[in-house]
């Protein structure tokens, strides 16, 4: 049986590193909404900009949470209420 073909290491860790600044940089993006260095409109700004940057890679329910007085119990009823 023919094994997988993977792709060669140095591949792999390159990806890896860039999926790592990918999520620091999120990161680093919640953190600002939440010491309101940005507003989530700035961000929101940013992610329709350049949707392929970490801006537009984050998730709707992290971007909630990111903002000053919404927790998980105000982000799943924001959600509900969309749908």
């Amino acid at each position: 049986m023919a094994e997988a073909q993977r792709p060669p290491e140095v591949d792999r860790v390159a990806a890896s590193r860039r999926a790592v600044a990918a999520r620091r940089e999120r990161a680093s993006l919640k953190r600002d909404v939440t010491t309101r260095v940005i507003t989530p409109q700035e961000l929101l700004r940013r992610a329709l900009e350049h949707p392929d940057a970490p801006a537009g890679a984050m998730r709707v329910p992290a971007f909630h949470t990111s903002i000053p007085a919404i927790g998980e119990g105000k982000r799943d009823r924001i959600l509900g209420s969309l749908e």
